[in-house]
């Protein structure tokens, strides 16, 4: 059920947002950076996936891709159209790329890359190895990738030879493999890291930026080695005495297109403007991280669900098109849609059923008739109860009762030649109902209330509350009239309200009058 999920979804959000405003009440600095480092990942990441492909197919990314660049990747679940990412929670962030594997050797659609990652959040919590069988919830588990030491088709295996003086370490034979079990989470000198392979579309800017690493002795020691140690201080000297911006579009990237110049131009303006993440405890950092995710993807949720929602009403569209029709074949609407004049007098209509009191208006029903009779007529469009003894009209009242019902049949008939599923008779029944007509004649004609109930068997606080919502009907009319430039209808309705309001139907309760 739709709506049940979403009332679910609502109140998950309001806890978690709730829980936000506790976490920025404790520490408020520290919170707002982190708030504004995720919203500004999120930017990146709109803007990543939309000038993905020209980057990662440019020449320029093509010789940028090797061991020691530093490349910024989402976290996982946040990964464009992947849902793939840095695993286990976490942040976007920089990391250092190991090794590129290409789609034949990783069991993804697309190149996949080799990263290492400092993670100041730290691990979760028993996390060690990737050889444990914890699964995080809402969140797909890294897979191992498949291991193909003989392929011999990715194309930045020759840069090795090319690049080794940039730094870099190269790339050496093993590069195509896989390592084993990825990811692995370890800590060296107090500070965790994890090393993990992701897909292309979690790659959110390849940066101008890159260190001398020992990829192959970092991924051949299972990441728990002294290179892996070398590479994290170099990174963490990098990050404090640079601003890691991304490749230019022109001078790096070679991009000959206008458009994907200018949107890799504004995509490498949100990496430099990148602000510094919170220093807060891992375990801060880590909360401060699932809380904003969780309001990140409630969110979503939510605003599918809603939408979702819309679309269920969608399934109403017929019947509101089929009465579209009818109020365009009544005259209620001109051919675009636009309210006519007898649809601003059907509004005027609250107090009982629009189109048959709006019918009986135009119709100059209510014209042909005393005021004493022009009540009672529009008593049949207030009275709800179904079973009232049948009154005894006669003369002028009666034709005007009986041309009511002939509307009121005309119109149950343009409904159901539309598509509407009513019957013509049921709808006459259901908003004309006449059992009071004839004790409210009788009553605005200024026969005593005792009198008039000797001519029905409804009840007597059912006779009161319907002569009282006449006379709301009373003003409806007088509006409609006005809204005409019915003159004299306007007066009828003010002498119908004057002979109708009167003595012990409108006078003040006893409950609440000494109050």
């Amino acid at each position: 059920d739709i709506s049940r999920a979403l009332a679910i979804d609502a109140a998950a959000l309001r806890k978690v947002e709730h829980l936000i405003q506790i976490e920025a009440q404790m520490a408020p600095d520290e919170w707002l950076k982190a708030v504004q480092w995720d919203n500004h990942a999120r930017d990146i990441t709109t803007s990543a996936d939309i000038v993905r492909e020209a980057i990662m197919t440019s020449r320029g990314a093509q010789n940028a891709l090797a061991p020691g660049r530093i490349l910024l990747v989402a976290a996982e679940g946040e990964g464009g159209e992947n849902s793939d990412g840095l695993p286990k929670g976490g942040v976007a962030k920089h990391c250092v790329l190991l090794r590129v594997l290409n789609s034949s050797v990783a069991a993804t659609v697309g190149k996949s890359f080799v990263v290492l990652a400092p993670c100041p959040e730290g691990h979760v919590e028993g996390v060690v190895s990737s050889n444990d069988n914890e699964t995080e919830v809402a969140s797909p588990e890294m897979k191992p990738l498949s291991k193909n030491d003989d392929d011999d088709d990715d194309f930045f295996g020759g840069m090795s030879k090319k690049l080794g003086k940039r730094g870099g370490g190269g790339q050496s034979a093993s590069s195509n493999a896989t390592p084993e079990g990825l990811p692995w989470f370890q800590q060296a000198g107090g500070v965790d890291y994890v090393i993990a392979c992701v897909p292309e579309t979690a790659i959110l800017a390849i940066t101008t930026s890159r260190l001398t690493v020992e990829a192959d002795a970092i991924l051949d020691g299972n990441g728990a080695s002294a290179a892996t140690s070398r590479a994290l201080l170099a990174f963490e000297k990098l990050c404090n005495e640079e601003t890691l911006e991304a490749l230019h579009p022109l001078k790096d990237l070679k991009l000959q297109d206008i458009v994907a110049v200018e949107a890799c131009q504004h995509h490498a303006e949100l990496v430099k403007s990148l602000p510094a993440r919170p220093v807060a405890s891992a375990q801060k950092l880590r909360e401060w991280s699932a809380l904003l995710r969780a309001k990140h993807v409630l969110q979503s949720r939510v605003s599918d669900l809603e939408f979702g929602l819309s679309d269920a009403n969608l399934l109403q569209m017929p019947d509101f098109e089929a009465r579209v029709s009818v109020l365009q074949r009544m005259g209620y609407l001109d051919e675009n849609r636009t309210v006519t004049l007898k649809g601003r007098v059907a509004c005027e209509i609250a107090t009982g059923d629009e189109l048959v009191g709006t019918e009986i208006i135009f119709a100059g029903v209510l014209a042909d008739i005393p005021s004493e009779e022009a009540v009672a007529l529009l008593a049949a469009l207030v009275f709800q109860e179904k079973n009232a003894s049948p009154p005894s009209l006669e003369g002028s009242l009666k034709a005007a009762c009986e041309r009511a019902k002939e509307l009121a049949l005309a119109a149950g008939e343009i409904q159901m030649a539309h598509g509407i599923p009513i019957a013509a008779d049921e709808f006459v029944e259901t908003t004309l109902r006449f059992g009071l007509s004839e004790v409210v004649y009788e009553w605005a004609r200024g026969t005593q209330f005792a009198d008039i109930c000797k001519f029905t068997d409804v009840q007597e606080g059912s006779v009161v509350r319907t002569i009282v919502r006449l006379d709301e009907m009373c003003r409806d009319v007088r509006n409609a009239a006005r809204i005409m430039g019915d003159s004299a209808l306007f007066s009828k309705m003010e002498e119908a309200s004057a002979q109708i309001k009167r003595d012990i139907v409108f006078s003040a309760s006893l409950y609440v009058a000494g109050a």
